[in-house]
């Protein structure tokens, strides 16, 4: 009886669980036991860096920074500083740069990604 009841309810709750909540679960679980590439250089999983908020700059050979705004996306914010490169006419080795700032934790850049 006992047995029937807990499989029951195990296929009850996990019907009604969103993907999103169980994606969540299960990288907050990467993030604790540390299985993640990204958790060796980062507080945050590899997923949950690609799916965050950053303050994306770009910066000329001469260091010059341009803020290119809000990217939600690590991915974004690299294609980002791609297009403002292709608009300026630069290629790779006229040395230009960007850097992507992790919004997080109450900070504009708690820490910084490419």
């Amino acid at each position: 009886m006992k047995k029937s009841v807990i499989l029951w309810f195990l296929v009850t709750f996990s019907s009604s669980v969103s993907a999103g909540l169980i994606d969540d679960i299960f990288e907050k679980g990467k993030q604790v036991i540390g299985s993640d590439s990204c958790r060796s250089y980062s507080d945050f999983t590899c997923a949950q860096l690609e799916s965050s908020r950053y303050n994306a700059y770009f910066y000329f050979s001469d260091n010059k920074e341009i803020y290119l705004g809000e990217s939600n996306s690590l991915s974004r914010c690299g294609s980002m500083a791609r297009s403002l490169a292709n608009q300026k006419g630069l290629s790779g080795g006229d040395r230009w740069s960007y850097i992507c700032c992790l919004i997080a934790k109450g900070s504009s850049c708690y820490e910084k990604h490419r």
